[in-house]
């Protein structure tokens, strides 16, 4: 690029190297334009965050029990606010308890037990509609004791706990629901069950 001018020999170079500086200024504002207002096709677009209250609206899955609780627990799962279990003729609700000063671990939660009266004893506990997620448990520092990968289930359910009568468990937004299903001359009568670990119990 030449530059013409008639001023002097040093007002002239000094010209010509203020103009290139500001040419080369533009030129770069220019790029940084583009760069601005380009947006790259090979950057993928973000997911929108999760609102933290949705969280609570997720619907209950069950675990098997492979060795994470007691022996007598079939599945659990984490509803209400606090861990469920189910046993053979029992549910069992773990809740932190609102109690203050010293406390163990064990005197820390409250625990209600429903359990079920006159149970047919070849009744058995299964699972049904299988989740895509899964779960681990890492207890403990030895990996021989961890466990992966446990599958997860949409509900289970009790079949024959009564003569003709199953029991399903399933629950959305965090609110388990029971479901008695009678199979035809069943005995509705057969259904008996007690709490224990409760003061008192309404119908809401």
């Amino acid at each position: 690029m030449y530059i013409y001018t008639s001023l002097p020999a040093k007002q002239r170079t000094f010209t010509g190297v203020a103009v290139l500086i500001l040419l080369l200024a533009a030129i770069g504002a220019i790029f940084a334009t583009v760069d601005q207002t380009k947006t790259p096709s090979s950057s993928p677009a973000l997911p929108a965050a999760i609102p933290a209250a949705n969280y609570g609206l997720l619907p209950i899955s069950f675990v098997p029990n492979a060795g994470q609780s007691d022996a007598v627990v079939r599945y659990q799962a984490n509803a209400m606010g606090g861990m469920l279990f189910f046993e053979d003729d029992a549910l069992v609700l773990s809740l932190p308890s609102t109690g203050r000063g010293q406390q163990t671990e064990d005197q820390s939660r409250s625990v209600v037990y429903l359990r079920f009266d006159g149970v047919d004893r070849a009744h058995r506990v299964v699972n049904a509609e299988r989740l895509p997620g899964k779960v681990n448990y890492f207890i403990g520092n030895r990996p021989s004791a961890w466990l992966t990968g446990l599958p997860t289930y949409a509900s289970i359910i009790y079949e024959q706990l009564y003569p003709g009568i199953d029991l399903r468990y399933d629950g959305a937004q965090s609110t388990l629901k029971g479901t008695y299903t009678l199979a035809p001359l069943a005995d509705p009568s057969r259904i008996r069950w007690h709490y224990h670990g409760t003061t008192g119990v309404r119908v809401d």
